[in-house]
């Protein structure tokens, strides 16, 4: 699988369809360690103050606030990432 996807990305420089896949699949990976990121910072700083808890209504909207970046940062990216 990894030799396979090296090679569309460097023997055939993401041509057709692989160039989505490979745009929409690194953010998913990104959005899911800033998902991990603010879970953990929600976390922390409850333990440390009386800061919103990861079921109140802030950590919901400040997690469907960075899904929404994130969806628009790949919407921007697949049209706009064209290789040399």
């Amino acid at each position: 699988m990894l030799a396979g996807g090296h090679r569309r990305l460097y023997v055939k420089k993401l041509e057709g369809p692989w160039r989505a896949t490979y745009v929409v699949s690194a953010l998913v990976a990104y959005y899911f360690n800033f998902f991990v990121l603010v879970a953990q910072g929600f976390a922390k700083v409850r333990a440390q103050s009386r800061a919103p808890t990861m079921s109140s209504p802030a950590f919901g909207g400040t997690q469907l606030a960075l899904l929404v970046l994130f969806v628009l940062i790949g919407v921007r990216s697949v049209k706009e990432f064209h290789p040399e």
